[in-house]
């Protein structure tokens, strides 16, 4: 009788092991290649409820989409050097405070205010 419990104990951790491999590799034959390195949204803007224009960046070139729940469309190709010439430079991130020693300070009634 235990035998039998064994038996059934041991097909269903058989049928899970298979199951979940053969999901692995049929997922792994399926999609394509991850990372999308070529592919950059460079600026997107609602125009509304489920529609946008973006500029995508892909190998180099810039295109201008129009993008809706069930269309893509190109509106046009753009020139990626003429969309980083009219950018201003980007100034540097501002230096990060110390949140743990800030509070201490605040605290104990020590704070000077923010650094310089």
């Amino acid at each position: 009788m235990w035998w039998d419990y064994l038996k059934a104990t041991l097909l269903i951790i058989l049928i899970i092991a298979a199951a979940y491999y053969v999901t692995k590799f049929v997922a792994s034959k399926t999609t394509g290649p991850r990372g999308g390195g070529e592919i950059r949204i460079r600026s997107a803007v609602s125009l509304g409820k489920d529609r946008q224009l973006v500029i995508a960046e892909i190998g180099g070139k810039a295109y201008l989409l129009g993008v809706t729940p069930q269309h893509v469309e190109l509106v046009g190709e753009l020139d990626p050097q003429k969309l980083d010439s009219g950018r201003p430079e980007e100034s540097p991130e501002p230096p990060r405070r110390d949140f743990s020693r800030e509070f201490w300070e605040r605290f104990r009634g020590t704070y000077q205010g923010p650094e310089k």
